[in-house]
């Protein structure tokens, strides 16, 4: 199977700033808080202990709350403030001078919970999930709650039936903007949005119960709620006790730090015209993909940030965490229909092949799909799915009849890799790469089974044989033809994507 995928490159146009008039040099760098800086933490918290772990030389400065550690530094009695990032990123959306630094001391993951054994909420969690990241809801969501300046927008209006009963969501309303009172003390808030969108899938009424942060766990595994979620990270102990949703934020402990003013006439609109002009900027990449080892090798000056989802990378680009992110050219006109703001740099930047990936030592297996492939392609099969989902861009799965007769095939999926390979609509799955494996299942007599991932575990789940195959849309390279079997590639081509700003003109790619 060769698909031919171009990437095309996404950029933004940046507005570089000149030298400042006073001697003080802007903070940009987690490397640039070495050599003992203040850091302002809140009492109580084990914001100090990560500190001091990756800065042993830090003076720590305490202060009863984020806020005043936020003041601190924006009046210079600390060099930088450290707490979660959607908090840190919300108190510096509200107040001029300081920042929050791309970098983050640790990473950090947020989910949803319900108990261990509620495996219905926990694929309702996910499918919502995915379904929002893949129909545009999520990146209006961080736009909502995570705002450049100011204050987050009002809560939307979701209108829920309430046929199927009450869902109870746990929650602590004290952290803006995942869950907090707005000014008219309703509940509001990335979470409780998220939370509300699940409800609605379920066709429930939603019923809040805000409670002490420390009082959310042992609710829901007495059972008082069913879902909880204010920020929470997802940890191995806690997972012990009960089961998270997929992440839906990725956060950690992030740094604020004084932002230097610049004046208008210091100001200098550049535009980003061609693939060089990021070679010193912030490029995203996905996460275990192959645009990560071509950006390094190619752009040795450049920031390479690493993302779990082509979704977030698209949030990324949109929200000026990067000024550029390697596409697929074959997503790119969904992409680009529901961002606006985005733009190609590079409309062809190189062509790879594609393929299913299996383990080295399952010859039969890959055998046997190197000859359905044979069959669909000669019978017709192939070519009317390369036109139904390539070319016509369909967005309705056929019924494919199979059978368990020969057991299951465990199948590595990315739900929301993206129209249109695989998406999720009304809470199905579908897609090329999903009708393709459903197929190859049917051809085995076997009943398929897509085990949900991102993308940077596939890999390690088939050379695991905690799945069988691949079917992902995974890029050939020599090293992985080191460790896998990967046969039909299908090619396509790789783009570049940035932000539009000011002059820049847009350029759609050719369907």
């Amino acid at each position: 199977m060769k698909i031919s995928i171009l990437l095309p490159l996404i950029v933004v146009v940046l507005s570089l700033i000149g030298c400042h008039s006073k001697k003080e040099t802007q903070i940009t760098s987690l490397k640039m808080l070495e050599g003992g800086k203040a850091f302002a933490v809140p009492t109580g918290t084990i914001a100090d202990q990560l500190v001091l772990k990756r800065f042993p030389d830090a003076r720590i400065k305490y202060y009863n709350s984020v806020l005043d550690c936020v003041i601190a530094v924006r009046d210079e009695k600390a060099d930088v403030a450290c707490y979660d990032l959607p908090i840190l990123k919300n108190i510096a959306g509200k107040n001029d001078g300081v920042t929050v630094l791309s970098e983050l001391l640790v990473g950090d993951q947020y989910g949803f919970a319900v108990q261990l054994d509620n495996k219905e909420l926990k694929i309702a969690m996910d499918t919502v999930l995915a379904t929002i990241k893949a129909d545009g809801t999520y990146n209006d969501m961080m736009k909502r709650w995570f705002p450049q300046k100011g204050n987050p927008a009002p809560m939307p209006e979701l209108k829920l039936n309430g046929d199927k009963g009450i869902l109870r969501f746990g929650t602590a309303a004290v952290t803006e903007p995942m869950s907090f009172y707005d000014s008219n003390r309703k509940l509001a808030g990335f979470d409780i949005e998220f939370a509300t969108r699940i409800a609605l899938y379920l066709g429930k009424k939603i019923e809040f119960v805000d409670m002490e942060f420390g009082a959310m766990l042992p609710a829901l595994i007495s059972g008082k709620v069913d879902m909880i979620g204010a920020g929470i990270s997802i940890t191995e102990e806690r997972a012990k006790k009960v089961q998270f949703s997929t992440s839906y934020y990725p956060s950690g402990i992030a740094a604020l730090v004084r932002s230097i003013p610049v004046k208008a006439d210091e100001k200098s609109e550049v535009k980003l015209k061609t693939i060089d002009d990021i070679a010193d900027k912030r490029i995203g990449v996905l996460l275990g993909s192959i645009h990560d080892a071509y950006a390094t090798k190619r752009f040795p000056n450049a920031k390479i940030l690493q993302y779990q989802t082509f979704a977030d990378l698209v949030v990324a680009v949109n929200t000026d965490k990067i000024d550029a992110a390697f596409f697929a050219h074959v997503y790119l006109p969904e992409v680009m229909a529901s961002n606006p703001d985005v733009g190609v740099l590079v409309d062809s930047l190189w062509s790879v092949g594609i393929g299913a990936g299996f383990n080295k030592e399952d010859t039969k297996l890959r055998d046997q799909y190197n000859t359905f492939l044979t069959e669909i392609k000669s019978n017709g099969i192939y070519k009317d799915m390369i036109t139904r989902w390539m070319e016509n861009r369909t967005k309705v799965m056929p019924e494919i009849k199979g059978s368990n007769v020969n057991g299951e095939l465990k199948v590595g999926t990315v739900s929301d890799m993206g129209v249109p390979f695989a998406f999720i609509k009304d809470g199905k799955l579908m897609g090329f790469d999903v009708e393709l494996s459903s197929r190859f299942a049917a051809y085995l007599g076997k009943s398929k089974v897509s085990v949900d991932m991102q993308f940077g575990s596939l890999l390690a789940a088939v050379a695991t044989r905690k799945i069988d195959l691949i079917n992902s849309s995974l890029a050939i390279t020599d090293e992985r033809k080191k460790r896998l079997t990967i046969p039909n590639p299908i090619s396509i081509r790789m783009s570049v994507l940035s932000q539009i700003r000011r002059t820049w003109q847009r350029n759609l790619p050719p369907k």
